[in-house]
């Protein structure tokens, strides 16, 4: 009680926070993950907000919201960086594939099985900044 008397608006600190976390807990529970877009990292978007929040306040958590959503989805490039995959995004960023979703990973890999399948055997099937014998980009 005593606390309360010291600190009559601290309220105020502490129900955006609890606010914001309350609208990740309903977003997780109100919409089923085949309605949800799969998230390109490997800590999905709304896990990176809500342990932001979680452990360094409201200002954290909507500064790691305001991140996510410029990073995210407005467009990548997938492209090979020493046989690793990496996605270009738009905002000029890399994300390696040690922080790329399994999804996304399976979904590139898979994709490119099948379109080496359909191409003729003895074709150079290249991929993005590697170079041929003579040291140019393909």
């Amino acid at each position: 009680m005593k606390i309360y008397y010291q600190y009559p608006f601290k309220w105020l600190l502490i129900f955006p926070k609890w606010l914001l976390l309350q609208i990740i807990r309903c977003y997780w529970w109100l919409i089923p993950l085949n309605l949800k877009n799969p998230c390109i990292f490997r800590i999905s978007c709304s896990n990176h907000v809500f342990n932001a929040t979680k452990d360094f306040g409201f200002q954290s958590g909507m500064a790691a919201l305001k991140e996510r959503w410029i990073r995210c989805r407005p467009g990548y490039q997938a492209k090979f960086i020493n046989d690793n995959l990496c996605l270009h995004l738009i905002d000029g960023s890399d994300v390696h594939s040690e922080d790329l979703s399994e999804f996304i990973i399976k979904q590139y890999y898979n994709s490119n099985r099948k379109k080496s399948r359909k191409t003729k055997p003895g074709i150079l099937q290249s991929r993005i900044g590697e170079k041929d014998t003579r040291g140019e980009n393909i």
